[in-house]
């Protein structure tokens, strides 16, 4: 939108908002991994919150979908307590994943 506005610095900011996030999703997700030794094979890792805001159910662009399907990747079992969200929206999602 900016962009189309002629707005190029605020588009620029945006875009290096969303590249740090995407930065630090990773970066956390890898974290996960070297502090497991390298391997996240059969190792059950909890999932503490599901929802982009709390007390919630919205589940849209949250962190924590990438964080799971990074962690199903590497094998890891990946129970997830999400109070407020379903968990067919959950198993939508990810059939691996148990909801707790």
């Amino acid at each position: 939108i900016a962009k189309t506005l002629g707005l190029p610095e605020v588009s620029q900011y945006w875009e290096a908002v969303v590249a740090m996030n995407e930065y630090q999703k990773n970066r956390f997700s890898h974290r996960i991994l070297d502090t497991m030794f390298g391997t996240l094979r059969n190792k059950k890792i909890v999932v503490m919150g599901f929802a982009f805001k709390n007390n919630t159910d919205d589940t849209r662009e949250s962190p924590a979908i990438d964080v799971t399907r990074f962690l199903l990747k590497e094998k890891a079992r990946v129970p997830v307590y999400a109070p407020v969200v379903p968990h067919t929206s959950i198993q939508h999602l990810f059939s691996d994943v148990v909801c707790e």
